[in-house]
């Protein structure tokens, strides 16, 4: 679970760390990759809901 989370996350920095500007929609998207991340790793979802 947590090598997933790891491996998720980091995809997200690398993202946005690659994004030419960091406006809402990106930050949307990274916020989405986040949540998805975490219901893929089967956190609570009262917890998703909070990111």
């Amino acid at each position: 679970m947590f090598e997933l989370l790891t491996e998720k996350f980091s995809s997200v920095v690398e993202k946005l760390k690659r994004a030419k500007k960091l406006d809402e929609k990106t930050i949307d998207e990274a916020l989405k990759d986040i949540r998805k991340a975490l219901i893929e790793a089967d956190v609570n979802i009262e917890v998703v809901q909070q990111f």
